[in-house]
């Protein structure tokens, strides 16, 4: 009996090691995403109600992508535009938080991704504002555009190449200045954004990364090279990614209440802190290099 429980769990061992080592072989059917530190996402596009970050920074987004409104009195910049059927729902909330969206001097799309760019052309008619990618964003969301597409792949309407985003390039409204980082890896050329958030007396050095989200194999070194980099130029106070669920240090939808009742004087919830967060950035580089060793052992296409 114990010679056949010793034989039977050595073919269990070599039928798990043969399954794992197929699964190494074919790095696409890892669910990387499942795997970071954002964990599984929502895919719910129904609208959220609006609230106060910071007192320059308000969420104005739906339940799975999040545009952000930053405030200052010389005018206003959003972040993303989400879906076409849902850019109303983001003019909706700003107008909810008391803002005027013809006061929104800027748009700026993070990448180009239906989620974040398909809503511009009806947030730029409705609110003025110049619409900003970099550039090779911009090209990705003419081709998508072009070829359109039905439910989550529907590109929206048509917008006109506007204002065409440079790394290092600054934008300055009233008292907030903007720096953008082009970081591809999500996208050919995700846009990353550094500003600054108050609380009070207090103000906090912000990272709005340009997506997170883990890349087919072409792009993974890019995204690596991204991320690492995005790290070196920390340190950073917060992050506040496009989705709600990547959150940082918690999804928003658990951070959300403690944001609420947050009071001026108190630490802040959404505050990590430049330790945390380098842990953070640590994590996603270390998977990241898991994945491109996979990635490393796949066949190539044309084998």
């Amino acid at each position: 009996m114990k010679r056949h429980w010793l034989v039977t769990s050595a073919f269990a061992l070599l039928i798990g090691s043969f399954v794992a080592a197929q699964g190494a072989a074919q790095g696409e059917r890892i669910n990387w995403n499942a795997r970071a530190p954002w964990g599984a996402q929502s895919n719910n596009r129904q609208n959220h109600e609006p609230f106060k970050i910071f007192d320059n920074v308000w969420y104005v987004g739906i339940d799975t992508s999040s545009p952000y409104l930053i405030t200052s009195a010389a005018g206003h910049v959003l972040f993303d535009a989400t879906w076409d059927e849902t850019a109303d729902f983001v003019l909706e909330n700003i107008r909810k938080v008391g803002f005027n969206p013809r006061d929104i001097k800027y748009l700026i799309i993070t990448h180009a991704h239906t989620d974040h760019f398909a809503g511009a052309e009806r947030i730029r008619q409705a609110t003025g504002a110049r619409v900003g990618m970099s550039l090779e964003d911009w090209k990705q969301t003419e081709q998508l555009q072009a070829a359109g597409g039905q439910g989550p792949q529907n590109p929206g309407p048509r917008i006109a190449r506007d204002l065409v985003i440079e790394d290092g390039q600054t934008i300055t409204l009233g008292d907030q200045t903007f720096k953008f980082y082009v970081t591809p890896g999500h996208t050919p050329g995700s846009t990353s954004v550094e500003y600054r958030a108050r609380d009070g007396n207090r103000t906090y050095r912000v990272l709005s990364p340009g997506g997170l989200g883990f890349p087919n194999a072409e792009w993974t070194p890019a995204y690596l090279k991204s991320t690492q980099r995005l790290k070196t130029l920390g340190p950073w106070d917060v992050i506040l990614p496009n989705h709600p669920d990547m959150m940082v240090p918690r999804k928003m939808r658990d951070l959300e209440p403690a944001i609420m009742a947050h009071r001026p004087g108190q630490a802040h919830p959404a505050v990590p802190g430049a330790a945390k967060l380098n842990d953070w950035f640590d994590a996603i580089i270390k998977l990241t290099n898991e994945k491109i060793a996979v990635e490393s052992r796949q066949p190539s296409s044309s084998q």
